[in-house]
């Protein structure tokens, strides 16, 4: 995004290319949650199973090399996903080595936690830094681990229905249009029944931004999720450190104190577990995209619209 002026925090005008970097990485950081409360609120355990990690082998790192989408952008490391594409026979034994080492320890190393971060516009004034979304670009290694991992977890999850039917974001066999078509599905139920329908649709402010790491953690344990598996997401998460690039301009490394990596592999299954049990506070029939939420009532009796 070619960005040529910004409103200042003073509101003044900034032009100056590498002070507009500085500018939006600060107000990234601004929206984070710094402060988490020392006690956590009680959340029933979701399962007696259990989702651990043991081995990364040789063949698996081999095989999701061999998947990489090249048109990946290089992260931090200056490593693009085409080399590690087309010299996967070679990559793959040091690298499995590397993951191996590296979920043992739960230890997520350093460089992997850095991002280079592009403001993408979303709507509204361009002078507004409000109105751009950080795109965290990161090490295209880390996200080969982080294929790793995911898979175990979703079929963890899977495997033990811990997802609610209701979310259709990075669900296997579920997407926008499944989403749509129940929802549709249940708007014509109710017109053929000759009843009128109220949709409320709800958006969830900076939520991948805001997510709580202590509270997530607490909820990863609930859902099963322990052992090497678990301590490598305190990791991955912990301690990470984000700046804005824009072009040949660079700001400050700022760090990042809440929320799930924006452009992360695992940071959408991390965001969908930690808003799933919306279902146990809303009453109301529901449809989620992630975080795009809309509940639907059918006014089937007078209070029905005033409870929505």
């Amino acid at each position: 995004t070619t960005i040529t002026a910004l409103k200042g925090i003073n509101g003044d005008t900034i032009t100056n290319p590498i002070e507009i970097a500085n500018r939006l990485n600060n107000h990234f950081q601004s929206v984070f949650n710094k402060n988490e409360d020392d006690e956590l609120p009680y959340f029933i355990k979701r399962t007696e199973a259990i989702c651990k990690y043991s081995q990364i082998t040789l063949d698996l790192v081999k095989n999701k090399l061999s998947n990489l989408s090249v048109d990946k952008t290089v992260g931090l490391n200056g490593v693009s996903a085409y080399v590690l594409k087309n010299c996967s026979d070679s990559f793959s034994i040091p690298l499995s080595a590397i993951f191996q080492k590296s979920l043992d320890s739960g230890c997520c190393p350093k460089v992997w936690k850095k991002a280079n971060v592009t403001p993408l516009f979303k709507n509204g004034s361009r002078f507004d830094p409000g109105n751009y979304r950080p795109i965290s670009l990161t090490s295209v290694v880390c996200k080969v681990m982080e294929k790793i991992l995911r898979d175990t977890m979703v079929n963890h999850l899977v495997e033990h229905s811990l997802i609610s039917k209701n979310q259709h974001g990075f669900v296997n066999k579920k997407a926008c249009v499944t989403n749509l078509l129940e929802s549709i599905d249940m708007m014509s139920k109710a017109l053929s029944d000759k009843i009128s329908m109220d949709v409320a649709f709800i958006d969830f402010s900076k939520a991948f931004d805001m997510v709580p790491h202590k509270r997530l953690i607490y909820k990863l344990e609930a859902y099963g999720f322990t052992g090497n598996l678990l301590n490598w997401i305190k990791s991955f998460l912990h301690q990470r450190f984000q700046r804005v690039v824009m072009g040949d301009y660079v700001s400050s490394w700022l760090e990042v104190f809440s929320g799930v990596p924006q452009g992360s592999v695992l940071g959408p299954i991390l965001f969908i577990i930690f808003v799933n049990d919306i279902s146990d506070i809303v009453n109301h029939p529901y449809k989620m995209y992630a975080d795009d939420t809309k509940l639907l009532a059918r006014l089937d009796h007078p209070l029905a619209s005033q409870m929505l």
